[in-house]
């Protein structure tokens, strides 16, 4: 990043935290410290907040309060109560009041839409930053023509402008502590060479400087004789030829240069684009840093005055940071990629005069605009070009998203970057990805200079009129039409569409009940999307002439709002009910995924031609699309025949048609649940948007007869989006005879960081695989299906090219298994365990098994088992894994422990870790590992009727510890092939039921006593924390 983008960011970090702006001191300071990675943004952001300044605002302040500070700080307006009631539960917790402030910030920034409240509080965001970076204090009219005035002396004089400067003479000159002409006097001392010059020099000096030109005998004797004769001072000569050049009418240019140099910027103005981005380009070419928002400002003001970059360069030269100036060749090379050859090198410098400055210069100016710097038919890379114009722009903080105009000539214009409307500039266009093009007349609109633009959503009067729209057709950037009330769209028959990526929103305005419009899309990928218009859990509703056709090979993407269904129910003379669906499907073809964000419909169901009832909130009969639609209401169970509408239609090679490729989720579901799914095919959901915490969506098969394994398959991420949220999802299945295996794979990509919850009681899932290629955070709720038994955490992917694939999963088990766990494996493989059938009986179950590799996070339940999946090169990991509670009776088994792992057990409020830190020591309790010796120990126990699994385990402890019944804090013992570690939770020195059991498999209790340490939870003893950990 610049130190310009960077000083943007510390102007918006200090006053969202602060409330006041920064002074170019600390703009600079922290910018650079930004540079070095010192901090991070929302470190930066904390340490405002903490700052003696912020703890004089933020002292006293409720959470909720210091959330609506920096909120109203950031957007200017305060939060709604629900956004606030957020917020705060995010700082409440664990978000961070820095963290919270750089995401505010970002969101405001990034926003690319047309809606007014999220553009207006953009607004104030880029006018704080404006202001900041480009302050004044001149405001009122006395105080703009004081400081016109003290511009105009600077002018003359051929000093350099600053904001501060100018702010500071100007309130002397308004405060009448000097007159304009005392003042004017006053900076003529202040240059020696100006002092130093004769009268005549003097006028010749500022006459040249004001009108452009040399000034002839009478001009000359016009300012001249009064400073001879001494009846004026040069500050006297100095008001009077100001005066004059703002009214000469003989010497344009000089009269235009004059205004410019001599307008007031308001607070946060600054001359036209092109003056900044000559400054960046000298300085990025030339001095190879960026220029930071005092050198914009200043020396964009004097071009904007009338000197030429190359004046400007000639000026900047004299520093050691632009000593290369003169050496133009090494500029050539730098920038067009090859070196010079003597001829042009030569043909160059006689073209700039013999002036090293000006060639480089010259130079520079020819590769902006992509031309040589001699009159020649080559050019220079247009790659090259584009590079450097959207380095510029970066360096100026150039948004990537802008709503654009169309000028009578065609060129695009806009108020991005600037706060006046203006044609944008090649570094302006270089860099937008997102184009919200305002369409008013047939024109040709030329994108070339846009190689990153990605989508232009069209808008304005006439927004696919056939001139543009076909200008725009067949490029590498998609196409979106927001379909309203505007007057085009009301007469609009057909948009046909192009090879190009296209998407067509229906807005809430749009008239889709009585429409009569054909949307026809190429090979480019569709998307028709719209939140549909039900009212109160009711049906949508769609015109029949609305249409839409896909090519059949493309991909595509259909809102489930458009789709809909009506059961059409007769009674016959006998009383029996028969029904007949009727479906819209074919009204839109070829549209293999269906979206299910914002689906607001359900089925209506008529009784003798009237509206009895509907299928219930938010309910999507996937059969409609393959001819299993069922009727989802238990009032109309009894209909004997139910005719089945028409098939989606299909392609002629029977392999294509609309939902033929399952569901994408895009966004928000309101508790939506899509019923009669195809059991035949594997079932795919997509989750390509940021759904949220609270979106809910249930998928369920239709039924049938099947042998086969059933996969449910879920990909969540989205390269776009650093976190994508993809809420609750559930999924019922109705198999009927024999319930085959079901699997439910879930992927992770795209996004950094992927979450989702998983629910439902009536899920038959056996098998949970998860995989993928960036983090992923799973919470499986305790309900979640009726079958599960088995989780596998594999990756796929080698992304460090190491041999061993990885892949990152946090993963929360709110479930665990039924039973059949170790402590009932060993029971049951006694020589006689008729003594402890019972216990066997209650023990008996199922482990959910989990089998990992790589470095997970797990946090697990009782009748858990933890086993290694064999993976190439895999040795050890660093994992962690978490429970509460482990009992002999739902035990915690850990088959997968490396040196590196760490295990979390107990209370999260007072933990036991286990890792290999050196701390607490593990006590020894014994090993009973010989099927003859396990046999002699556990026949010799008490076991009667009302034993226990726990008094068992207790009594063989006992026996086998030296100690007896005492424990210790920490201690092991195995049984068998099982290393059980007892926790003293309580700290009784007896095994009752708080205490916690789990197992380490089958390892050698020595091994665990010599490499696993523990650090006891801290006990409060009269009120003071105490160790409870035995240290070595």
């Amino acid at each position: 990043m610049s130190l310009l983008t960077l000083q943007q960011d510390v102007a918006i970090l200090f006053y969202a935290t602060l409330g006041k702006k920064a002074d170019d001191k600390a703009l600079t300071y922290f910018a650079k410290q930004l540079e070095k990675g010192t901090y991070t943004q929302s470190e930066l952001a904390a340490r405002f907040i903490t700052s003696q300044d912020g703890q004089h605002r933020y002292d006293g302040l409720t959470t909720s309060q210091k959330v609506q500070y920096i909120y109203q700080n950031t957007n200017g307006t305060p939060p709604d109560a629900l956004t606030l009631s957020v917020l705060t539960a995010q700082v409440d917790a664990g978000t961070t009041l820095g963290s919270l402030t750089t995401t505010l910030i970002a969101e405001t920034k990034d926003y690319a839409g047309n809606d007014a409240v999220p553009l207006a509080q953009q607004q104030h965001l880029e006018n704080v930053i404006n202001t900041t970076l480009y302050p004044s204090q001149i405001e009122l009219p006395s105080q703009i023509s004081a400081a016109a005035d003290v511009q105009g002396m600077y002018y003359l004089l051929g000093s350099m402008v600053n904001s501060a400067a100018i702010d500071y003479w100007s309130g002397v000159l308004n405060s009448g502590k000097k007159t304009a002409v005392e003042m004017a006097n006053y900076f003529v001392t202040l240059k020696s060479y100006i002092s130093s010059l004769n009268n005549e020099d003097f006028v010749q000096k500022i006459f040249s400087q004001a009108f452009g030109t040399a000034a002839n005998n009478s001009e000359l004797q016009k300012y001249l004789t009064g400073l001879n004769d001494e009846s004026e001072t040069r500050g006297d000569v100095m008001m009077r030829m100001m005066a004059d050049i703002r009214n000469d009418t003989g010497h344009d240019v000089a009269r235009q240069n004059f205004a410019a140099a001599t307008h007031v910027y308001a607070p946060g103005e600054l001359p036209a684009a092109q003056y900044a981005e000559s400054v960046m380009s000298l300085y990025l070419t030339v001095a190879g840093v960026s220029a930071d928002a005092t050198t914009i400002d200043s020396f964009s003001r004097l071009l904007a005055g009338g000197k030429t970059q190359a004046e400007l360069l000639n000026i900047l030269s004299k520093a050691d940071l632009f000593r290369s100036a003169g050496d133009y060749q090494s500029i050539y090379m730098k920038l067009y990629g090859s070196p010079l050859n003597s001829t042009s090198a030569q043909a160059i410098l006689l073209k700039a005069g013999n002036d090293k400055v000006k060639a480089t210069s010259l130079i520079i100016d020819a590769f902006r605009n992509g031309e040589y710097p001699l009159d020649s038919d080559d050019k220079p890379n247009p790659i090259r070009v584009a590079d450097y114009q959207a380095k510029i722009a970066h360096s100026l903080g150039y948004k990537t998203s802008a709503e654009l105009g169309i000028a009578d000539n065609g060129a695009l214009t806009g108020m991005v970057n600037s706060g006046s409307h203006h044609p944008l500039s090649w570094a302006e266009l270089s860099v937008l990805t997102q184009v919200y093009l305002n369409v008013n007349t047939p024109s040709v609109v030329d994108f070339n200079y846009s190689p990153k633009l990605q989508e232009v959503v069209l808008q304005g009067d006439m927004p696919t009129n056939d001139v543009t729209f076909n200008s725009l057709k067949n490029k590498s950037f998609a196409l979106r039409v927001n379909l309203d009330d505007r007057a085009w769209f009301k007469t609009a028959e057909k948009i046909t569409f192009g090879s190009e990526k296209d998407s067509v929103l229906v807005t809430d305005t749009y008239d889709i009940v009585n429409a009569k419009l054909n949307l026809n899309f190429a090979d480019g990928g569709a998307s028709l999307l719209w939140d549909g218009n039900g009212i109160n859990h009711g049906a949508n509703s769609v015109s029949s002439a609305f249409t839409a056709q896909n090519l059949f090979t493309a991909a595509g993407t259909l809102s489930a709002n458009f789709i809909l269904k009506d059961i059409l129910l007769t009674t016959a003379e006998d009383g029996s009910i028969s029904g007949q669906v009727h479906s819209n499907i074919n009204q839109f073809l070829f549209f293999p995924t269906i979206e299910l964000a914002d689906y607001r419909g359900t089925g209506n169901i008529y009784l003798d031609g009237k509206l009895v009832a509907t299928e219930g909130k938010n309910i999507f009969d996937y059969g409609i699309i393959n001819q299993t639609a069922s009727i989802y209401n238990s009032g109309y169970s009894d209909v004997s025949d139910l005719q089945q509408a028409d098939h989606a239609f299909k392609s002629g090679d029977q392999s294509r048609w609309t939902g033929v490729e399952g569901f994408v989720l895009s966004g928000y579901a309101d508790d939506v649940r899509v019923i009669n799914i195809d059991a035949e095919k594997s079932s795919v959901l997509s989750i390509i948007g940021n759904a949220g915490a609270q979106s809910k969506l249930h998928l369920e098969l239709a039924p049938s007869v099947s042998t086969s394994a059933k996969y449910w398959g879920v990909n969540i991420g989205n390269a776009n989006l650093d976190k994508l949220d993809a809420g609750t999802l559930s999924f019922t299945s109705h198999f009927i005879g024999q319930q085959p295996p079901e699997m439910l794979r879930m992927y992770s990509s795209g996004s950094k960081l992927n979450t989702v919850t998983l629910t439902g009681a009536d899920s038959h899932i056996d098998t949970l695989y998860f995989s993928g290629v960036t983090k992923l955070e799973a919470t499986v709720k305790a309900e979640f299906s009726d079958s599960l038994k088995e989780i596998i955490i594999e990756p796929l992917i080698d992304p460090l090219g190491e041999g061993i694939p990885r892949f990152e999963i946090d993963l929360t088990m709110e479930k665990g298994g039924s039973g059949g766990g170790v402590f009932y494996t060993l029971l049951s493989a006694l020589s006689n365990h008729s003594a402890y059938d019972g216990i066997i009986s209650t023990l008996a179950g199922d482990q959910l098994n989990i089998q990992y590799t790589n470095s997970q996070t797990l946090t697990i339940q009782g009748n858990t088992t933890l086993n290694n999946l064999v993976m190439a090169n895999e040795q050890a990991h660093d994992s962690k894994i978490i429970f509460e509670q482990s009992t002999v009776d739902s035990i915690v088994t850990i088959n997968t422990l490396t040196p590196t792992d760490t295990i979390v057990a107990g209370s999260p409020a007072q933990p036991w870790v286990f890792n290999s830190g050196k701390s607490g020591n593990i006590k020894i309790y014994g090993s009973v590992t010989k099927e003859t010796d396990i046999n002699n120990l556990f026949n010799s126990l008490n076991v009667d009727s009302e034993s226990t699994a726990h008094d068992v385990f207790s009594q063989a402890l006992s026996k086998t510890s030296p100690d007896g019944d005492v424990l210790h804090e920490v201690g092991v013992v195995k049984f068998g092939t099982n290393a059980y570690v007892v926790i003293d939770n309580n700290h009784n020195q007896q095994l009752d039921h708080q205490d916690i059991i789990f197992s380490l498999g089958n390892k050698d209790v020595y091994d665990i006593a010599a490499n696993l340490h523990y650090q006891a939870p801290t006990l409060m003893i009269n009120g003071d924390s105490q160790p409870s950990t035995e240290l070595t």
